[in-house]
């Protein structure tokens, strides 16, 4: 089984794959390349490190329809609610 990592060859390692917001204080456009997926980490200016992972997931077609949960109050008063979420 290959690794998708092996689409790339080893010169690739400055190919932009996203953009996207450090979840540091900066907040700042972060342009993540194919060599940042390798190491699975990005540092941002101000020094936070963001983790790269990969997910995977079917399309939209594949996936079981959304249903939402069964939410019932069971107690209720002034300063609280406790609610049974049932899935």
């Amino acid at each position: 089984m290959k690794n998708i990592l092996d689409w790339f060859s080893d010169d690739d390692g400055d190919v932009v794959v996203k953009s996207l917001n450090s979840k540091g204080v900066s907040q700042e456009t972060l342009r993540i390349t194919v060599g940042d997926i390798r190491k699975g980490s990005i540092t941002d200016s101000k020094g936070y490190e963001n983790e790269v992972v990969l997910f995977l997931r079917k399309n939209k077609v594949d996936r079981p329809p959304y249903k939402p949960s069964k939410r019932q109050v069971v107690e209720e008063s002034d300063t609280y609610r406790i609610v049974r979420i049932e899935k």
